[in-house]
């Protein structure tokens, strides 16, 4: 008897359009928006999210970041949620693709720039404390100093963060890349997103 690795359940929400659960083998659920208003389908991610681990799961602010690397192209994401509210998301292209550097780190370079860029906006706005969602591992461990920069870029990012963080404390938030955090998998889109401007 084969086993289904992956089901779909189809929900219409009264007329603001559709939206899908896909079910995996590991019970672990992915929301993928069919035709809601793209307004509508980030209130259903907070809400799901918030359902799925607590009701003071996104109290404060988070920012959530991710890079990609597509055809010889980085772009990266980030999204800033004030006490379960979405006030910001942005995404962009590093545009020097002839750097040897850049093209080495690949997306995770613009996982840094999303932050630098994400940080950038909260120090704008003088909060003092924020929840940064990560998946690479070097993110937080350049900046604690656990991991040794070794290029101009890690070097620059570790300085950024040491000035940074004398003035907003930043909580390091480890997502599994690719898990099943739906805020993790819409940075990821719209990294990708930036790599086709």
């Amino acid at each position: 008897m084969k086993t289904l690795e992956t089901f779909c359940i189809k929900m219409r929400l009264d007329d603001l359009g559709n939206i899908k659960f896909y079910i995996n083998k590991k019970l672990q659920i992915k929301l993928v928006n069919e035709n809601l208003t793209n307004d509508a389908f980030e209130k259903i991610l907070l809400l799901w999210e918030i359902f799925r681990k607590g009701e003071g799961y996104l109290k404060g602010i988070h920012v959530f970041v991710d890079g990609s690397f597509m055809n010889g192209k980085i772009g990266y994401g980030f999204l800033i949620i004030k006490d379960s509210n979405i006030l910001k998301k942005s995404f962009g292209r590093i545009n020097d693709n002839r750097n040897v550097e850049h093209l080495r780190l690949k997306n995770v370079l613009g996982e840094i720039k999303a932050i630098i860029k994400a940080l950038n906006f909260c120090k704008l706005n003088k909060w003092k404390e924020v929840y940064l969602h990560y998946d690479y591992e070097g993110l937080k461990k350049w900046a604690t100093m656990e991991w040794r920069a070794n290029n101009e870029i890690t070097k620059k990012y570790q300085n950024y963060i040491s000035n940074i963080s004398k003035e907003l404390k930043i909580n390091w938030i480890k997502e599994k890349a690719h898990g099943d955090s739906m805020l993790n998998a819409f940075v990821d889109k719209l990294a990708k997103k930036a790599t086709k401007l």
